[in-house]
């Protein structure tokens, strides 16, 4: 359902913590024309508190969003950190992922997602292989199934950008 009077909703997860400016950062870079959808970054601290992964894996997944976004599409958005512009957003079936789904339906609108690297939520280590494996499964299968359902729209669309991100 609606909130009425919203101009923007803000996405994230339970076990994730965002920095003081973090909705700041997504509210402002969706203040410009045309841009429907914002995300940001997470960064994982072990027990420590230190930064755990920002290996190789990390640093080009970041290369990646940062390029797609500098054309104005987003094959994902981070679940734990985004926000869309309230008009924009419509309810999902429970069998879509939505921050896979909300770029797919921005680009759809004519809109364009942005990526903010310095938009962070942070999150503790995961401690369980077989829970994060699990999770994982389910979230590439989520994957497939947004896939078989947005790519004929993104075509019919004309969105080929978008389409190629996300077939590759």
């Amino acid at each position: 359902s609606r909130v009425r009077g919203a101009e923007v909703f803000v996405f994230t997860d339970i076990n994730s913590y965002y920095r003081p400016d973090t909705v700041r950062r997504l509210v402002t870079a969706l203040r410009e024309p045309g841009v429907g959808l914002v995300c940001g970054r997470t960064q994982v601290r072990g027990a420590d508190r230190q930064i755990e992964v920002e290996g190789a894996y990390y640093r080009f997944e970041q290369w990646l969003k940062e390029r797609e976004s500098s054309r104005g599409w987003l094959a994902g958005a981070l679940g734990a950190v985004y926000a869309i512009r309230a008009e924009l957003y419509s309810e999902l079936h429970p069998a879509l992922i939505n921050d896979l789904t909300h770029p797919c339906q921005i680009a759809l609108h004519g809109y364009k997602s942005r990526f903010d690297p310095m938009a962070i939520s942070e999150e503790a280590a995961g401690d369980d292989a077989v829970r994060e494996f699990s999770r994982q499964t389910r979230m590439t299968a989520q994957g497939a199934y947004v896939l078989a359902v947005h790519m004929p729209r993104l075509l019919a669309k004309g969105r080929l950008g978008l389409f190629w991100v996300m077939l590759s």
